[in-house]
C-alpha cells in the first residue's frame, strides 16, 4: 500500500482493484497471485513523472522488482502445493 497508494486509475487498476486500503490491496494481490494480468498492473504502477498525473497515475520505479519477485515467490508456493497434493 505504501508504494502504490497514489495509483488510483490505469489500464487495469480501477475502483475495485487498487491499493487505497488494506482490503482492496489484498484482493489485488490475490488476483495477481492467480496470474491474472499481473503484468498490466505492474505497467500501471511503474508510470513515473513526467508521464503521470500526480495522485492518480503516479507509481514508482520499484514496481517491476516488486511484482516480478511477488509473482515468482507466489507461483513457486502454488506449484509446491500442487505437487504436494499429487504426491499425497
Amino acid at each position: 500500500m505504501f508504494f502504490f497508494r497514489d495509483v488510483t486509475s490505469g489500464l487495469i487498476i480501477n475502483e475495485y482493484r487498487n491499493y487505497l486500503d488494506w482490503g482492496k490491496a489484498m484482493i489485488s494481490l490475490f488476483i495477481i497471485a492467480t496470474g491474472e494480468s499481473w503484468n498490466y498492473v505492474m505497467f500501471d504502477c511503474m508510470i513515473t513523472e513526467p508521464n503521470c498525473e500526480p495522485g492518480v497515475t503516479c507509481g514508482t520505479s520499484f514496481a517491476p522488482i516488486y511484482y516480478m519477485t511477488f509473482v515468482m515467490v507466489v507461483q513457486n508456493v502454488m506449484l509446491n502445493l500442487f505437487v504436494l497434493v499429487i504426491i499425497s
